[in-house]
């Protein structure tokens, strides 16, 4: 019993590790920060301190940029920085910047949110999340093929069969309060949040 025990706790190890080891080297990350990246003590002394009620975790300022840590390990679980009363043109360079940075995103969803998601390897295309939308849907998990990638990737757990899941390890999604495909001059509050997925799962 304690040979399988050891056996188990030794498995489990790994398996941690290969999850932190894939999410660093997608390098998903914003400026100097990236999920998964383990932060200093150095680090954490140069960044402001901010309360949180969410077990397990710290959560830290770069100015405008916030951090979630987890607390075990100091090992950023979420990236995320808001813009109230913001321009159009802010905007637009955001959304240009994050294309930039993670490629072309994964799906659109209600003209206001992008989502890019990540696999172990690499993004998962918008082909392959419709491919996994109509395997899902047919495979009984939902009967609505408008699900936002979010509730997919909850679904997606609860689904026995592997070539269903989308596998997403990493998500970033931005969101905005108003169309981002208008031209009007209003201002728009949005924000864009970087996610290790699977380490918050496991919090």
């Amino acid at each position: 019993m304690k040979k399988i025990f050891f056996f188990l706790l030794i498995s489990l190890t790994f398996l941690i590790a290969d999850e932190v080891s894939d999410l660093e080297k997608l390098r998903i990350g914003i400026g100097k920060y990236f999920i998964a990246q383990q932060l200093t003590q150095k680090d954490i002394a140069q960044l402001k301190s901010i309360p949180t009620n969410v077990k397990g975790t710290l959560k830290f300022a770069d100015g405008d940029l916030n951090l979630v840590v987890r607390k075990r390990d100091n090992r950023i679980i979420i990236i995320y920085q808001r813009f109230m009363d913001s321009t159009r043109d802010k905007l637009q360079k955001t959304i240009s910047q994050l294309i930039i940075d993670f490629g072309e995103p994964t799906v659109i969803s209600h003209e206001k949110i992008i989502y890019w998601a990540f696999n172990k390897k690499r993004i998962i295309t918008q082909d392959e999340f419709q491919q996994f939308k109509d395997r899902l849907t047919k495979s009984g998990a939902s009967g609505n093929k408008k699900v936002a990638l979010k509730d997919f990737l909850k679904q997606q757990q609860k689904v026995q069969d592997k070539d269903v899941k989308l596998n997403a390890i990493a998500t970033v999604k931005l969101n905005s309060d108003k169309n981002i495909y208008a031209k009007d001059s209003e201002k728009v509050n949005f924000y864009f949040i970087l996610t290790a997925v699977n380490l918050i799962q496991k919090l």
